[in-house]
């Protein structure tokens, strides 16, 4: 970080020096010159003085801006522990076209905190204390040096202040730090004096002015009385008091004022000032602005009848159905007429566009360039449905689509898709030609999980087989599969693309059946999840573990080589090519097995704009019966590093990865180049 930070100065340094070297049109050359006792890159003093120095022309006097950028260079001394710094300056020549100054610097000791004291503190110790300022304790042992900044210690005074406030201390003060500075100017002793106070408890529910008596009795004062007095106390008091009122039929209501008490006992009274406004009932519910969607979809996505009582909750309700339709980009409500009881709710909507047709490039390293393609209509006939028809073609995949959802099935907030599928897809062993339906339905649990259901069926065909082992020969045939599959997930990442922190997890059920017009009787248990946690701004952890297990059921005696495992490969332990982890046949063909297990780890590291670095580890196993998953045998391991460049449509990939046991037949390294990131 402090190497990139380095380049980069310089590059700009480079820049500002350029400029100053050329005359630029219409403006005035600045040359600075340097001189005097000081420990510090002459290209970094110059970008600290670059903005004072910056269109000297419009100055009303140049000598003013070397003024300026004199003080700037105090400042920038003093706040990295030279407390008597000072500069002096002289303008050299001064023309209509030339400023030359010179900066006499005059550094002085560098000042280290030595010891940070709290005289008067009672109820918080000195390491709380100390990380309410944000500062180490620079008296611990092998604690790096603290320099001495006096604007630090400045503003650790409001710190202290508002922290003593959270807990309950309101009348804290903090005086102003007493700075103790030896005779050599090279060591400091930081003193504050803590006046903590009483600490303050709300004793009693608030008191309502101005309210409607039967509305306060019912307001709910958990978490507040009997716990320290606050500045968050005053937020949460007016918060519930609005929310109340809002919540029943009271739109217009004013929170006017809140009156604090605080006497020596320690105990705190409030006291809220309400205007509370006309209580109102909705009249009518009016529409503005659809053009495309139907009238009759809106409404049942607005929680608001005509002849109820106004209530916030139902109105926060409806913006939400509202927006998750994706439909419109503007969604406001007015009530009128102002001061009525009965007033009408007036819904005004700016509509998104609602036909798209995209297309997605892509790469990967087994499928080689791949480009998917697309329309979309997210506002079928107005109502909100979706169709999607949608083709990726690769090297060795082909796949089409076509879907329609419908976003509220039955008028609930269940989510219902019907589609029909064909995907080609060439596998180092086998080709496989597969086409079907689905019927699913989504439920969105929280805004971070979902619940899944679905059926499928689909006719999977083999073609061009490579496998010649004998004992596999019976599980190379064609079948109709039809199952159902229940999946439940979250994500909290905070970007699907490059992710600094959250974490995805996936946990999905699958049964095939006869009774379901399956030829294969199974059950399929898959399971993922990835953590991403930040180290630094510059720096992520991520660590992904996907596990999944096929076991045949009923008549079904062996699992198909197209419904099998495999590992290696861009995505999965990159030390391996594609599905070249795991059992082989005779003549080295992949066979997969019923489970496997994947784990990595990944370091990512920002390196210069949008180029990453990436240490990362790779483990993983195929297990050739289902049986076994748990036995966790044959793992085998990548170890390598990689770059990622950020595109608006994913991360490109380069990543070369090294096999620390290569066996006979098996590449020492990998190289994968690629479209996105690996988990």
């Amino acid at each position: 970080m402090n190497a990139a930070r380095n380049v980069w100065a310089l590059v700009c340094a480079l820049f500002l020096c350029a400029c100053a070297a050329a005359p630029q049109a219409g403006g005035v050359r600045v040359e600075t010159v340097f001189a005097g006792d000081f420990d510090a890159p002459e290209r970094e003093l110059r970008l600290v003085i670059a903005p004072d120095l910056e269109n000297v022309e419009r100055r009303s006097s140049p000598r003013s801006a070397v003024d300026d950028a004199a003080y700037a260079l105090v400042e920038y001394f003093r706040e990295r522990g030279y407390a008597r710094a000072a500069v002096e300056y002289e303008v050299l020549e001064q023309t209509a076209k030339l400023l030359r100054a010179r900066f006499v610097i005059r550094a002085g000791p560098r000042a280290r905190v030595e010891r940070i004291e709290f005289d008067g503190a009672r109820r918080f110790d000195r390491k709380e204390l100390l990380a309410a300022i944000g500062l180490r304790d620079p008296s611990a042992r092998g604690a790096d040096p603290l320099w001495y900044s006096e604007r630090a210690f400045e503003r650790a005074v409001g710190a202290l202040e508002a922290f003593c406030a959270e807990r309950g201390h309101a009348r804290a003060r903090i005086e102003a730090p007493r700075i103790e500075i030896d005779a050599a100017g090279e060591r400091v002793v930081v003193t504050f004096t803590v006046d903590e106070g009483p600490r303050y408890v709300l004793g009693e529910a608030p008191r309502i002015a101005g309210g409607v008596p039967a509305l306060d009795a019912t307001l709910e004062w958990e978490g507040v009385v009997g716990r320290p007095f606050t500045p968050r106390t005053l937020g949460t008091v007016r918060g519930r008091v609005g929310e109340l009122y809002e919540r029943s039929g009271y739109p217009d209501v004013r929170v006017e004022g809140v009156e604090v008490v605080l006497d020596d006992s320690g105990s705190a009274q409030l006291e809220v000032q309400l205007a509370t406004g006309t209580a109102v009932s909705v009249s009518a519910v009016r529409l503005v602005g659809l053009a495309r969607t139907r009238s009759s979809f809106a409404r049942e996505l607005i929680d608001v009848r005509p002849g109820a009582t106004y209530d916030v909750r139902a109105l926060r309700e409806s913006f939400r159905k509202l927006f998750a339709t994706g439909l419109f980009t503007r969604v406001q409500t007015s009530l009128a007429p102002e001061g009525a009881a009965e007033r009408e709710l007036v819904f005004e909507f700016e509509e998104a566009a609602s036909r798209e047709i995209y297309v997605e490039p892509g790469l990967g390293s087994y499928e080689g360039p791949r480009l998917l393609a697309g329309w979309r209509d997210i506002n079928l006939f107005g109502s909100g449905r979706v169709l999607r028809l949608e083709a990726l073609a690769a090297n060795r995949a082909q796949r089409a689509l076509a879907s329609v959802t419908e976003p509220r099935v039955f008028g609930s907030e269940v989510q219902g898709s019907l589609s029909v599928f064909r995907e080609v897809r060439d596998e180092p062993s086998f080709d496989k030609d597969e086409r079907g339906a689905a019927l699913s339905f989504l439920r969105n649990l929280t805004r971070e999980a979902r619940a899944e259901l679905e059926y499928r069926y689909r006719r999977s065909e083999l073609t061009q087989v490579d496998i010649t082992d004998p004992l596999a020969q019976d599980e190379l045939d064609d079948f109709d599969i039809s199952s159902l599959q229940t999946a439940l997930s979250y994500d909290n990442r905070d970007s699907i693309f490059t992710p600094t922190r959250g974490v995805q997890s996936r946990l999905s059920v699958e049964v095939a059946a006869a009774a379901l017009g399956s030829e294969l009787d199974f059950l399929r248990v898959q399971f993922a999840q990835s953590v991403f946690t930040p180290l630094s701004d510059n720096a992520v952890l991520g660590f992904t573990y996907r596990g999944g297990l096929i076991a045949p059921l009923g008549s079904t005696q062996s699992i198909p080589v197209q419904e099998r495992y495999f590992n290696g490969g861009e995505n999965s332990v990159r030390s391996f090519r594609e599905d070249k982890l795991g059992p082989r046949d005779s003549g080295g063909e992949p066979l997969g097995g019923e489970a496997f297990n994947l784990l990595s780890a990944e370091l990512r590291h920002a390196l210069r704009g949008a180029l990453w670095g990436a240490l990362f580890y790779d483990t993983g196993n195929v297990e050739a019966q289902a049986s076994r998953f748990v036995e966790f045998n044959g793992f085998r391991h990548g170890v390598g590093v990689g770059l990622r460049y950020a595109l608006p449509i994913g991360p490109l990939r380069l990543d070369v990865s090294a096999n620390p046991d290569p066996r006979r037949g098996e590449p020492d390294w990998v190289t994968h180049f690629s479209l996105g990131m690996s988990f």
